[in-house]
């Protein structure tokens, strides 16, 4: 199968984030204070490397379809579907590699002409370097098909974030 890359831009925010993020304050009055703060904080570059397992069919569904209109059945690319996520986030490629976390969102079909997909992320770290992290960010991330079953729709899409984030 040959592979595709499709480069992202992320024009809002990506949030990088455990389930409970300990020490994060979300006070409002912390919030202004930590706001107030930016212009004056530095920026750092950040590189991420990982897998996310997306499965709409079969057992163990991460990713389920939420609304679609009438025409989308007679559509090759699906469009108007709207999907939500729940993905493993893996190191490698393979679904049984080691999980890092989840890929949390929403996705959308929204070209006519090919498979054109707008998505709103949340990536959820349980293991490694940004456990128990919280981290707020622009950047642009590229992606690559590294497998696609268009019969169970199952994908594996290999992610590089770069992302500028306060220090």
């Amino acid at each position: 199968m040959k592979k595709h890359s499709l480069p992202l831009v992320f024009f809002s925010i990506i949030t990088l984030s455990l389930a409970t993020s300990p020490g994060v304050n979300l006070d409002p009055n912390a919030v202004e204070q930590w706001l107030k703060a930016l212009p004056h904080a530095k920026t750092k570059l950040t590189k991420l490397h990982f897998h996310f397992h997306d499965k709409l069919n079969g057992n163990r569904k991460t990713s389920a379809r939420v609304a679609q209109p009438n025409t989308t059945t007679a559509s090759p690319t699906f469009f108007g579907s709207v999907f939500i996520m729940d993905n493993p986030l893996t190191t490698e490629p393979k679904p049984s590699s080691k999980v890092i976390g989840r890929d949390q969102g929403i996705y959308a079909a929204t070209s006519k002409q090919e498979v054109g997909l707008l998505m709103t992320l949340n990536f959820v770290f349980t293991d490694g370097l940004n456990k128990g992290s919280t981290l707020k960010s622009n950047g642009i991330a590229t992606t690559k098909t590294y497998f696609f079953n268009p019969t169970t729709n199952v994908a594996i899409i290999e992610y590089h974030l770069m992302v500028m984030h306060y220090i």
